[in-house]
């Protein structure tokens, strides 16, 4: 078997470059036979490649070696004293909202989104903040330009153009154009490429797939699952694709843009199912790490509408087409969602930041005044909920204590050995 064979090569390496090469050619093997982990994990592959991290002194041999050990289920110990997760909702331009109050959060703790959690989990317009802040690392102010870009450059279109497209297409947006903007600010970087960074964090984006018996979530990943608990999680997913093919499946918002297919899947828009990640984002934490409490759970909203309207005594019967746009509403309800992770999720553990809007905005508004209304109400909202704001900071502050870390410490040698 060919993870054999590597296995042995690595071992009996007698250069630093034979040994990036077999970890390289490892890595591949991993990415197109995902099932050879199993047996990979079996012939102790882990600890190989942990000591090859831990004590070469080469920086190029522990990046690959961090990839590797993510592809293989390993999980570095949480940095604070649980689990610390980002859960990032759609909501298509409203996301320049989220950047706000993230940028906040930035400020409050002195620290980047990267180093505050472990996991980051999006959908839609949330995938594309998340693997920008999360996987990438792109400073806040930067993530807000590309925002600033996708809306001026990509929501614009003739409508007689757009129309035609929707028809032939079912997408009224210009998705070829859509898929080159994410090209220029992704790259053609792997997800597991970002792993390669010790304290990276785990990133997730999640899509509908469309072309099953019923619609089912599936979860792009820049990790994969320990291989003794890939059987318990309940998603589908894969870490074997690019970063801009990950956002770009998430967030083809039917109508909007075009279907996204890869490996005879066909992918649109996460939140057509999962409008509010959180409870994803929690399912996967539990499989990585196990033995780990949850130490805080901040779900970000894209801002929510509230228009007043009067009772009626009694209301005319409601059309086929109003029916049907409740009956999506409730299934994507992100509210609904807050309410039961409030309910599940240890008090003081579970915070949720999902600013009430001025007013309705549609996924793909781009006029200047109205993305500056919408800094604006959340500005508005973070300052008439400091409290609860200062206090998740807070929560995500806690450090590891010192009996965790002399436990991560002994763990670690007893896998060395």
């Amino acid at each position: 078997m060919r993870s054999k064979q590597l296995l042995r090569a690595m071992s009996h390496s007698d250069s630093t470059v034979n040994t990036r090469r077999r970890l390289q050619e490892f890595s591949k093997l991993l990415v197109t036979y995902p099932e050879s982990s199993e047996y990979a994990v079996s012939q102790k592959a882990v600890k190989q490649i942990l000591q090859l991290n831990q004590w070469s002194d080469d920086p190029v041999v522990r990046q690959h070696s961090c990839q590797v050990l993510a592809q293989l289920g390993h999980c570095e110990p949480p940095k604070g004293t649980g689990i610390r997760i980002l859960s990032i909702d759609g909501g298509g331009t409203r996301g320049i909202l989220v950047i706000e109050i993230l940028r906040e959060l930035e400020r409050l703790s002195g620290r980047p989104i990267h180093e505050m959690f472990d996991l980051i989990c999006g959908v839609s317009t949330g995938a594309i903040i998340g693997m920008l802040l999360g996987a990438l690392r792109t400073p806040i102010d930067e993530c807000e330009h590309y925002y600033h870009r996708f809306s001026s450059h990509l929501f614009k279109s003739d409508f007689f153009r757009g129309a035609g497209r929707l028809i032939w297409s079912h997408a009224y947006y210009d998705t070829a154009v859509w898929e080159k903007i994410l090209k220029d600010i992704y790259g053609e970087t792997r997800l597991l490429e970002t792993r390669q960074t010790p304290g990276a964090p785990n990133v997730l984006a999640v899509s509908a797939v469309m072309n099953k018996p019923s619609l089912e979530a599936f979860v792009f990943r820049n990790y994969e699952l320990p291989v003794h608990r890939r059987p318990l999680s309940q998603y589908d997913g894969s870490s074997a694709y690019k970063i801009w093919e990950a956002v770009r499946a998430s967030a083809a918002a039917p109508g909007y843009f075009e279907e996204f297919r890869a490996d005879r899947l066909v992918h649109q828009d996460g939140g057509l199912l999962i409008n509010n990640p959180t409870a994803v984002a929690v399912h996967e934490a539990r499989l990585l790490w196990p033995a780990e409490q949850i130490q805080c759970v901040l779900s970000v909203g894209s801002g929510r509408f509230v228009p007043h309207v009067e009772p009626q005594s009694a209301p005319p019967l409601t059309s086929l087409k109003t029916k049907i746009i409740k009956l999506i509403d409730s299934a994507t309800d992100t509210e609904m969602v807050h309410r039961l992770m409030r309910d599940l999720l240890p008090e003081k553990s579970y915070y949720r930041i999902n600013p009430f809007l001025t007013e309705h905005g549609t996924i793909d508004e781009n006029r200047p005044e109205k993305l500056d209304q919408m800094k604006a109400d959340a500005k508005k909202y973070l300052r008439k909920n400091e409290s609860i704001v200062t206090q998740a900071v807070t929560e995500l502050s806690h450090k590891r204590k010192v009996r965790q870390r002399l436990e991560d410490w002994l763990k670690l040698q007893y896998n060395l050995r």
